[in-house]
């Protein structure tokens, strides 16, 4: 059930999900939507390589509804993904710490798919604050950052373009990112099945392209160049908490 949500494409199996998605023209309309046959038509092998945003809307309609999260430790580093090999794209890229499509039922409670996300794949709990009250309630938090993650809203959600690597072929996916930043200071384990590995990195990105030889995704690059300040803001923060 989308909770609210109407349901424009229906699930094909058992195995489907129904995302959120809102059209690209209007943002502010949200509908349940097929992910299996949503990206069936992102990934329409005549729109592999295609840079003209005009000409994939005339075919890709709908955006998805994406959590991500971005965590830092007490030593400033920031937490990064190893994409699982399995993954159907960007296979084996350094990404966010966890990102994941908000369902249609979760669509008025965003924070539940970045719990589930979270717990799934790096079995970390995480308690979140209106960026009002952040600050006042990490003050609470602070000494519980061993055992469970801390974030907040760093913008409103907003349309960004991002280039998945499927194969051979690259294809521009419209997302809906509900951005969150945020500390960690315990112990991170993998879920074998969905995550390939974990690393702590630098914060300066020319510092994470030298290392290691991994790729980094293009979701990634572009946070980085839109969000400096707020990069080193909470990086600074993880290592004054940290030092204390």
């Amino acid at each position: 059930m989308g909770m609210g949500l109407k349901i424009i494409q229906n699930a094909i199996n058992d195995r489907d999900e129904i995302i959120a998605v809102s059209p690209i023209v209007d943002l502010t309309q949200a509908y349940g939507y097929s992910r299996k046959v949503y990206y069936q038509t992102v990934f329409q092998k005549d729109l592999a390589n295609v840079r003209d945003i005009d000409v994939i809307t005339s075919r890709v309609v709908y955006a998805t509804h994406i959590y991500v999260a971005i965590l830092f430790d007490q030593h400033g580093n920031i937490i990064l993904q190893i994409r699982n090999t399995e993954k159907a794209h960007n296979p084996g890229k350094l990404d966010k710490t966890v990102g994941g499509h908000i369902l249609a039922r979760d669509f008025h409670d965003p924070l539940w798919t970045g719990t589930q996300e979270l717990m799934q794949e790096l079995f970390i709990p995480i308690i979140s604050a209106e960026p009002d009250d952040f600050e006042y309630r990490l003050g609470i938090m602070k000494n519980g950052l061993t055992a469970c993650a801390f974030a907040t809203r760093i913008d409103e959600p907003k349309l960004w373009w991002f280039k998945k690597v499927v194969g051979e072929d690259t294809f521009l996916a419209p997302q809906i990112l509900h951005l969150n930043f945020g500390l960690y200071f315990g112990r991170i384990s993998a879920a074998d099945n969905e995550v390939g590995g974990i690393l702590f990195m630098p914060t300066a990105i020319e510092s994470i392209e030298g290392m290691f030889g991994l790729k980094i995704t293009d979701d990634l690059v572009q946070l980085f160049e839109a969000y400096p300040e707020k990069i080193k803001y909470f990086s600074d923060l993880g290592k004054s908490i940290g030092a204390v």
